[in-house]
């Protein structure tokens, strides 16, 4: 059974969601990267330092299920997994994803806009503003799950997302 489940993929890929039903079914603490890297939500960044700390606080606990993709709390806590899950879904998924939680949480166009130029620029090489490697994020994804020595399950659509959680609840399920 896993203890250190660690979720990555683009924006709108459903990490998130991914990790509260993991945190459900196998009874282990999540968190959410945006959490440690985020001092108040999408407006005030923690410093390198803070996020590396709060990040080995959780990581040194003996289960925990991480979802996010900042490459600072990547680093610090990605070699410690014995899961990696990549939810790698196409952009056209992406982008219908990404517009429906805009239009729910109420978002002006412009940084719907924003954002959905952020998300496509996981594909190419990046050329949103805040992005500044040369190499596109799902690339940067694909070397972490062929270097990582960590069990890798790579989830391309919700079938196989579906097939994941059943084998998931029925290994908890015979322990």
């Amino acid at each position: 059974m896993h203890n250190r489940i660690y979720i990555i993929g683009n924006s709108a890929s459903g990490k998130t969601s991914l990790a509260k039903k993991l945190s459900r079914i196998l009874k282990i603490k999540n968190y959410d990267l945006d959490d440690f890297y985020w001092q108040k939500k999408f407006t005030k960044k923690r410093s390198r330092e803070e996020i590396e700390k709060l990040v080995k606080k959780a990581t040194h606990k003996k289960k925990w299920i991480i979802e996010g993709v900042y490459s600072s709390c990547v680093t610090c806590s990605l070699d410690k997994a014995d899961l990696i899950v990549w939810l790698d879904y196409p952009a056209h998924i992406i982008t219908w994803r990404l517009l429906k939680r805009q239009i729910k949480r109420k978002e002006k166009i412009s940084s719907t806009i924003d954002f959905l130029h952020y998300a496509l620029d996981y594909y190419k090489k990046p050329t949103h503003k805040h992005h500044d490697r040369n190499e596109s994020t799902r690339h940067k994804h694909k070397t972490i799950v062929e270097n990582y020595p960590a069990e890798i399950v790579h989830i391309m659509n919700n079938n196989e997302l579906k097939e994941f959680l059943k084998k998931i609840s029925r290994k908890t399920n015979c322990n």
